[in-house]
């Protein structure tokens, strides 16, 4: 059964670990809207549309019509993440932007503090 862009959206943020309030703060939708999106009700119109695919680096194709080919389009090429490497991931897509560049210094301060 192919599933629709609602369906597509929950699943992608599921897979991130996020909840509707999370993922709404990150691509500035609320929480209702979203919601409706997901259950199928409304339709995503143009800057959600736009807003998911910047900021979780997704194929437009594949949130519209979940094209499987055209899906990665966006994509970097696949690597082989550690378990714990994916986990460090799953956590910094929660983060806001800001939340991230600030993770971010406190991981470049500490690698400059342990260099031998």
């Amino acid at each position: 059964m192919d599933m629709n862009i609602g369906e597509r959206i929950k699943e992608m943020r599921k897979q991130r670990g996020l909840t509707q309030k999370e993922f709404c703060e990150r691509i500035n939708c609320k929480q209702t809207k979203l919601s409706y999106i997901e259950r199928g009700t409304n339709e995503p119109g143009i800057t959600v549309i736009s807003e998911i695919c910047k900021t979780f680096n997704i194929s437009a194709d594949w949130l519209l019509f979940g094209d499987k080919d055209e899906g990665t389009a966006n994509k970097p090429p696949e690597k082989n993440f550690s378990k714990q490497q994916q986990e460090i991931i799953n956590i910094t897509d929660r983060l806001t932007e800001q939340q991230q560049s600030e993770l971010l210094g406190v991981i470049k301060m500490y690698l400059s503090m342990n260099q031998n």
